[in-house]
């Protein structure tokens, strides 16, 4: 089974969050998470690097989407 890149977890997760924030843009969607991956890097925590990165990505989109339904 082959090994799955940092930068494929990356695109599966602003994938997933772009299905489930419907309302945010996708490049908003981009930026969070790449913003969170960033936060990550150098880090001693690359094997869960792309869980935290989608969970942090995950509430910074909850707070957009939040403000999008209130406009």
């Amino acid at each position: 089974m082959e090994k799955r890149t940092e930068r494929q977890n990356i695109h599966e997760i602003i994938e997933r969050l772009t299905a489930q924030f419907l309302l945010v843009a996708r490049s908003r969607v981009d930026q969070a998470v790449e913003l969170e991956y960033v936060k990550l890097n150098g880090r001693p925590v690359r094997q869960y690097g792309s869980n935290l990165v989608e969970h942090a990505a995950k509430a910074r989109l909850a707070q957009v989407a939040v403000v999008n339904v209130a406009a």
